[in-house]
């Protein structure tokens, strides 16, 4: 039971200390700090299916690379509210960049932050919503007084969009 146990808190070690110093390192040195903790040889195009390696051959690696980075942390925000939102994510060290395809989206840098503690976020001037729901919402062309059903039903932000784009009418 001893060896059990030791073998056991030996390998939450070596799993702490894998996820700890993992961060956004790339691709290859993950697989070779796995298999000096852990002993697994794992190649990055076994992580593939094999149409796909098949398909994109040496591309692969670039995309199982881009695949493993954050996605962009996209913001909304009412078009005429941009420039104050931005300044006032500036205010709390948070970079925030208008998106001028599309009124009201913003994208922000880095996407490691905790927005739920953010003061701009908790006043109610942005919402977190991704692009393309915000480009659905834009395609939709609200008019005030008119009536709209959010069919995807999730959390409610294309029902959100839709009313800021109807001035709430």
């Amino acid at each position: 039971v001893a060896a059990v146990w030791k073998d056991r808190v030996a390998e939450k070690r070596r799993t702490a200390s894998y996820v700890t110093c993992v961060g956004d390192k790339p691709l290859m040195e993950r697989a070779e700090m796995m298999e000096s903790l852990f002993g697994l040889s794992v190649r990055p195009h076994d992580l593939l299916p094999d149409w796909l390696r098949e398909e994109t051959g040496e591309m692969s690696y670039d995309l199982l690379e881009m695949l493993q980075r954050r996605p962009p942390l996209w913001l909304r925000t009412s078009h005429s509210t941009v420039d104050k939102a931005i300044s006032r994510l500036a205010d709390e060290d948070l970079t925030a960049e208008a998106f001028p395809a599309l009124l009201g989206a913003m994208r922000l840098v880095p996407t490691r932050v905790n927005l739920y503690e953010s003061a701009t976020f908790k006043a109610g001037l942005v919402e977190i919503q991704d692009l393309g729901s915000q480009a659905i919402g834009a395609a939709c062309s609200p008019a005030p007084g008119q009536r709209w059903w959010d069919a995807c039903a999730g959390a409610g932000g294309k029902s959100l969009q839709l009313a800021s784009m109807m001035n709430e009418k």
